[in-house]
């Protein structure tokens, strides 16, 4: 039972210390094909310099396995503010009847950050290294290259944005190259029910060999507060969040 990092939701935007208990999540997972259960957790940590180290392992209760994978790596920003952090201000102000302090967001519109955020702006490059729980411990050099989200609608009912991530990973033993991709829309509709919010993710993963011999893998998740139903790699999967 084996599960791949989700795609990065953001960057934090303060220049503070690195955190290293406010972004732990911790989960319960049901297999139901091979009627596994097991438990997860995962944690970011970044500091003001964006040097970020996330980690996520996996306790599989019915065999006893334990799994984990993780990543350190540099942020390095095309810009900042990011672009979902401009939307919002850019709302609030509007709410308020204050001078904006983003004159080119307009976050009525389709796409509020603009077309020119969408394609030049909010650029994230992350040089680093990702470790496995393989048998050897393996430890790559890694490249990754990430689209900081952007709405693509913002209201107080609706969210919808959409966000990418691509990474080349290098074996310093075997030299062989690696390549690992997404692409998320993601939706998230506010107050369902007095207590309840709905969000859904999907998208398409690609991986391959250096750059051939791409797979493509559709990706689904529908969740309610803190349960979700997740197909990835054409494997549903039941999520609890603690």
């Amino acid at each position: 039972m084996t599960e791949n990092f989700d795609s990065e939701s953001g960057v934090e935007e303060d220049g503070g210390a690195a955190d290293f208990s406010g972004n732990l999540r911790s989960s319960l997972c049901w297999d139901p094909y091979n009627k596994q259960f097991g438990v997860k957790v995962k944690q970011n940590i970044e500091n003001g310099r964006k040097i970020l180290f996330k980690w996520q392992g996996q306790l599989n209760t019915t065999t006893g396995g334990l799994t984990y994978k993780g990543y350190l790596r540099k942020n390095i920003l095309s810009n900042t503010p990011m672009s979902l952090l401009r939307v919002m201000v850019s709302a609030q102000e509007e709410r308020q009847g204050e001078q904006p302090t983003y004159p080119e967001v307009n976050p009525n519109r389709f796409i509020p950050g603009g077309l020119s955020s969408m394609l030049f702006k909010d650029w994230i490059l992350g040089p680093g290294l990702t470790f496995f729980s393989t048998p050897d411990r393996k430890i790559n050099y890694a490249l990754t290259i990430i689209k900081a989200p952007q709405f693509l609608l913002h209201s107080p009912k609706l969210d919808c944005w959409l966000t990418g991530k691509a990474t080349c990973s290098v074996d310093p033993k075997t030299s062989q190259i690696s390549t690992l991709a997404c692409i998320r829309l993601k939706t998230l509709r506010y107050n369902i029910t007095s207590k309840q919010d709905l969000r859904v993710d999907v998208g398409v993963d690609f991986e391959g060999k250096g750059l051939k011999q791409w797979v493509q893998t559709p990706f689904f998740t529908v969740a309610e507060n803190n349960i979700s139903l997740k197909l990835k790699k054409s494997c549903w999967m039941l999520f609890y969040t603690l």
